[in-house]
């Protein structure tokens, strides 16, 4: 086999791989009776970053995060935020001192987080894959 088909081998492998599966570490999910199903990466970061309150078809959405960081926080704020804990918190501190935003609910658990997301169909947060649960849905991220 040529380089040029290795090359092309890979790159159809690496496409394929499942969209919403952005990170191994974390899936964003929302509740099993949202609307929701597809949202591009931009669209998750400009939510978690307070510069989209309403999706376009004017759905309003409400980002659900944790207090403790930990494996999956920390691959959803660089994956999707492309920033760091501290580099998120300089951010919301800008917002809410400039009355420009306020940031996303923060709750204690994965599984307070799970079950916050379940009973609100306008709330989307994301866990590690192990923890979705029927009560909610895994939402396809696009590049």
């Amino acid at each position: 086999m040529g380089r040029c088909a290795v090359m092309v081998v890979l790159a159809v492998a690496l496409l394929a791989r499942p969209a919403f599966a952005v990170g191994a570490e974390f899936v964003v999910i929302v509740a099993v009776h949202s609307p929701v199903t597809v949202l591009a990466s931009n669209e998750v970061a400009d939510i978690y970053l307070g510069r989209l309150r309403r999706l376009p078809d004017g759905r309003t959405v409400l980002p659900v995060d944790r207090f403790e960081s930990d494996g999956v926080q920390e691959a959803f704020y660089r994956e999707i935020l492309q920033r760091n804990a501290a580099q998120l918190r300089a951010h919301w501190s800008r917002l809410v001192f400039t009355g420009r935003g306020k940031p996303p609910r923060q709750v204690r658990s994965d599984a307070e987080l799970v079950e916050f997301v379940a009973r609100n169909p306008h709330a989307i947060g994301y866990v590690a894959p192990a923890l979705v649960t029927p009560s909610v849905r895994v939402v396809r991220i696009d590049p």
